[in-house]
Formats: C-alpha cells, structure tokens, sequence
C-alpha cells in the first residue's frame, strides 16, 4: 500500500489523502490530491512529470520537485561513507 498525502503549505495541515497499492505510480493520483487553491506544488522525485499530465498541465501552479537520484549524484551530492567524513 502507498498513502499519497496532499497538506497544506503554509498551516501544515492534511486536507487530501489517498490510498493504493505499491505499484501504482504516484503520477496516477496526483490530480485527485489537488484541492483547487494551490499556487505551489512541493514533491518527491515520483512526481518528476506531473505538470506535463494532461489532467494538470491547465492548471497555473508552480512545481517544486525532488531531484532523481541519478541527477543528484551526477551533481557530486552522493552520500557515501568517504563524503561524510
């Protein structure tokens, strides 16, 4: 299961959640997290895409998503046992 949770910027508080299995993708549901007033989105690297998604791409809001792994570590932001010395 997978709990996707939509919560407030400014008070913190939650105001969507929804449930599913594992293995849908977190893009699948993103719309439905989306309450109406939102000028900003912050999210994990899962959500790399939403913005392109068909069901979001009408709506004006500023997307603040999560770095791939792959692109952080090209970065040289790897946290390896060497780095934290």
């Amino acid at each position: 299961m997978k709990m996707h949770i939509d919560v407030d910027e400014s008070l913190g508080l939650i105001h969507s959640v929804e449930t599913t299995p594992a293995n849908e993708h977190d893009l699948n549901v993103a719309h439905k997290l989306l309450h109406g007033d939102e000028q900003r989105v912050w999210a994990d690297a899962g959500y790399g895409g939403a913005k392109k998604r068909k069901e979001l791409k009408k709506r004006n809001l500023e997307w603040f998503i999560g770095m791939r792994p792959g692109s952080r570590k090209k970065l040289g932001f790897s946290h390896t046992k060497k780095q934290r010395r």
